[in-house]
């Protein structure tokens, strides 16, 4: 596990990998907070979206990370259980190139809710893999979670 710097601002800060737990790599605002310091929210993070009203609080910020840099990502399958369901998922994720740390697989009568804990290189990788999934036979949701499995 290397190194992820943040540029918020005009400051540079660097941060173990562990201390980011879910990945954005799209330049995301970052919002005084008023005494509390900075905070960053992921694009469609509700209080996120709130604070974009206040356009004098808001500081541009660029992630940069060393190469083989992996991200911890929780992702959330959800659809109708079918022969072969579990196999294309992880189909998915072998010909995408990404590794599972842990996996939760829920069936309840024809439903099935899973989910995954896996690492990823950069957003795109993670979008792109979002996008295969979705395109499943059977699957009816494939979200980001903030945490779990």
């Amino acid at each position: 596990a290397g190194e992820l710097s943040i540029t918020v601002g005009p400051t540079e800060h660097r941060l173990r990998a562990g201390d980011v737990a879910v990945i954005d790599a799209a330049a995301k605002p970052a919002f005084e907070s008023r005494g509390r310091g900075v905070s960053i929210h992921r694009s469609n993070c509700p209080e996120g979206m709130l604070l974009m009203k206040d356009q004098d609080r808001i500081i541009p910020v660029q992630w940069k990370t060393d190469a083989g840099q992996q991200f911890e990502v929780v992702i959330e399958i959800a659809g109708r259980d079918r022969p072969d369901l579990l196999r294309d998922i992880t189909d998915v994720f072998s010909k995408s190139r990404i590794n599972v740390q842990r996996a939760s697989i829920v069936t309840v009568r024809d439903q099935v809710r899973n989910r995954f804990r896996i690492l990823v290189s950069d957003l795109e990788q993670l979008d792109k893999t979002m996008l295969l999934l979705r395109k499943l036979k059977g699957i009816a949701s494939v979200s980001r979670r903030q945490s779990g499995t």
